[in-house]
């Protein structure tokens, strides 16, 4: 029998988008317009620092709120699994480009599932079958590349009618070997 726990909403991140860096060029347009004007051409301190600091301060924002959603994964999930033989846990994006966790772990017989900020434990006679993929994108689409990462992972078939596949978001090509690797030697019982 295959037990949930939800262990996690989406945390918003702080992704710079379309609106956001229209935003920062209507900000920043004027502020270069200054720096420029009355200096014959030669660009002031003060205006180079303002547009570091403004633009510095969002980008330490993002990767500070992306590493916090990283350590919440790994604790809520550590803690749902307790100590384990094998565990690996990744911050990923869903389709509306929020943080959701997505983690995996295997101990005795049960393979541990963090998908989407639900956590399964799923026996491994529940196991059908399990695959990987790294999804290809179009190289300068933003958005292409996006849903190619949403669309790659570790993906496991189960014996349940109402979540019959589970995911593991990434798309580091050894993490996927590796965790395959597991389940066929589990399935085995070498592990």
């Amino acid at each position: 029998m295959i037990t949930t726990k939800k262990l996690m909403t989406s945390i918003k991140l702080p992704i710079v988008t379309k609106p956001m860096g229209i935003f920062l060029i209507v900000l920043w347009a004027p502020l270069l317009f200054l720096a420029f004007s009355g200096t014959g051409g030669a660009i002031t301190l003060a205006a180079v620092t303002t547009l570091l600091v403004a633009g510095s301060s969002l980008l330490i924002r993002a990767a500070r709120y992306h590493s916090t959603a990283h350590v919440r994964t790994e604790k809520l999930f550590r803690q749902y699994v307790g100590s384990t033989q094998f565990f690996d846990v990744a911050v990923g994006k869903d389709k509306n480009f929020d943080a959701a966790g997505t983690g995996i772990a295997y101990d005795s017989g049960k393979l541990y599932v963090l998908d989407r900020g639900v956590a399964a434990t799923i026996p491994l006679d529940a196991i059908r079958s399990w695959e990987w993929e790294i999804a290809s994108y179009t190289l300068g689409h933003k958005r292409s590349k996006q849903l190619a990462q949403i669309n790659s992972g570790f993906f496991v078939r189960v014996e349940d009618l109402e979540k019959p596949v589970w995911q593991f978001m990434t798309d580091d090509k050894s993490t996927l070997e590796r965790w395959s690797e597991i389940l066929r030697q589990a399935k085995e019982g070498k592990i």
